[in-house]
Formats: structure tokens, C-alpha cells, sequence
């Protein structure tokens, strides 16, 4: 199911979302509801949705501030804008700030339903492309876990040096790295290779490249002139939602969170 979380200072503007668009049949579910753009923003960060379906006029912060929050922090949240005000100017703005389409009130059932179809559509294609990212990854994992013979009989001995591997992840950690390469830098098979790297690491080759990431990207978060997603990709992700389950999963904060408790500030907005 597609999230979607719907933010509009007018009641009945909101009811009539919930209850004329047949959401369900759309593939998608309502987490979220909000009366301006600051509770919107609470919402986005507690029901993570997909979609963010928002006026542009809200009290507090109005939809184009909150939808250049949400661009800059969660860029994967796609970004439909209802409004009153057919005006070129807030199109303009509206197409700045990363909206991915622009709807005028009273607004158009079959309309908005022909905007949703085509956003699930986009949102399905980049989920396909980011899980077979993580197939790559699980795949990597499970070379590292099988059991091969070794090719290099002269390398049978209790300690390894694995200076040659640990200085090329730490260069190279934000880069794709194949299992093949490290092994071959200490003229290992991948099998052997995995085998005595989890011995003397405690960690098999995913999980300590994975911890290394997440150590160097706490430095970054902790710059408030880098917006999550940048950070992200510095170390090696392409897809920051997942890169935020990754680092909520090794270090029990969101990154989000890590950064509030390390600065004490919100998210800056431009």
C-alpha cells in the first residue's frame, strides 16, 4: 500500500478527500491528516508516507515551506500540490520546490485519481530498482558465507594481514566494492577470504562495511548544511529511505533523530 498523508487547513476539504477518492483501489492508505504545515510535518516524520498531498495557503508554514522540508529531508516523498490560486507564479514555485504535480480546487476527482495512478506508477518503478540494489547486496553477503576451497593453500595460517583490505574500505567505502576485489588485495578466494575476516572481525564482510558507513556518516549528519540525503549518498547509498533503515538499524535512531540529538535543532529549511 502507497502512504499518503493529506494536509489542508479546510475540514471539509479534507473529508472530501478521505471519502470521495476511492483510496483502497488506488492501492493506497491514508496515515496522516493535518490543519497546517507544522503538524504536517510531525506527520511526514512520524507515518513516513509516500505521497504528501498538501494546500499551498496553510497557517504556520504554508505548503511551498513545507514542501521544501520534506525535498530536502525525505526527496523520495512524492509531492502533489491542491490549490486555490490559478496562478502561473505558484506553478513556478510549485515545479522549484520538486512538487510532482500542481491540482486546482475544487479539485477534480477523476483528475487527482489520474495523478495518483501515474505517481504509484513512478513510485513502483524506483522500489524495483531500489530492491534489486538490495538483492546486489544480499547476494554479496551470501558469496561471503558460503563455503569454497581455497585456491592459495599458502595462505593457511592462523593470522592474516588484512591492513591492505581495511585501508581500501576505509578509501573506498562510499564506492560500489565487490567481495572479489578485497579478497583478491590479500590473494584470497571469497570464500577463504570470508571466512577468516569474520574470524579476526567478529563481522562478515557486509556488516563491517556496512558499520563503517554508518560511523563515517555521523560526522556528516552532524553538519546542518547537508541535507539527509546528500549524506546518504556520500557513503555509499543511493536510496536514502534506505539508508535511513540501515542506520536506525545499527545505531536505534533515525537519522533524522541522531541529528536533533546531536545539534538540538530541527531540520533547516532554505
Amino acid at each position: 500500500m502507497y502512504r499518503i498523508v493529506i494536509a489542508d487547513d479546510e475540514w471539509v476539504i479534507r473529508e472530501g478527500l478521505k471519502h470521495t477518492i476511492p483510496w483502497e483501489d488506488l492501492g493506497c492508505q491514508i496515515v496522516g491528516e493535518a490543519v497546517d504545515g507544522i503538524s504536517a510535518w510531525q506527520q511526514i516524520e512520524c507515518n513516513a508516507p509516500d505521497i504528501l498531498l498538501t494546500d499551498i495557503r496553510m497557517p504556520g508554514i504554508d505548503g511551498l515551506e513545507l514542501a521544501m522540508q520534506v525535498s530536502q529531508n525525505y526527496p523520495m516523498v512524492k509531492i502533489i500540490f491542491l490549490t486555490g490560486f490559478d496562478e502561473f507564479a505558484y506553478a513556478q514555485q510549485a515545479v522549484k520546490v520538486g512538487a510532482s504535480d500542481y491540482i486546482l480546487k475544487p479539485t477534480n476527482s477523476d483528475e487527482l485519481i489520474k495523478v495518483i495512478r501515474r505517481i504509484t506508477c513512478d513510485i513502483a518503478d524506483e522500489r524495483r530498482k531500489s530492491d534489486h540494489m538490495k538483492w546486489l547486496e544480499a547476494r554479496v553477503a551470501e558469496l561471503g558465507e558460503q563455503e569454497q576451497q581455497d585456491e592459495f593453500s599458502a595462505f593457511y595460517k592462523d593470522k592474516y594481514d588484512f591492513s591492505a583490505a581495511y585501508s581500501y574500505l576505509d578509501q573506498h567505502y562510499h564506492e560500489d566494492i565487490a567481495l572479489q576485489d578485497i579478497a583478491s588485495l590479500v590473494h584470497m578466494s571469497e570464500g577463504h577470504f570470508c571466512r577468516q575476516f569474520k574470524k579476526q572481525t567478529g563481522h562478515n564482510f557486509l556488516e563491517f562495511l556496512t558499520n563503517l558507513r554508518m560511523e563515517k556518516a555521523k560526522p556528516l549528519l552532524a553538519d546542518l548544511s547537508l541535507k539527509i540525503y546528500e549524506v546518504s549518498l556520500q557513503v555509499g547509498y543511493q536510496d536514502s529511505r534506505y539508508f535511513s533503515q540501515i542506520f536506525r538499524k545499527v545505531t536505534g535512531d533515525t537519522p533524522t533523530e541522531f541529528r536533533k540529538k546531536h545539534t538540538n535543532q530541527m531540520p533547516a529549511s532554505s
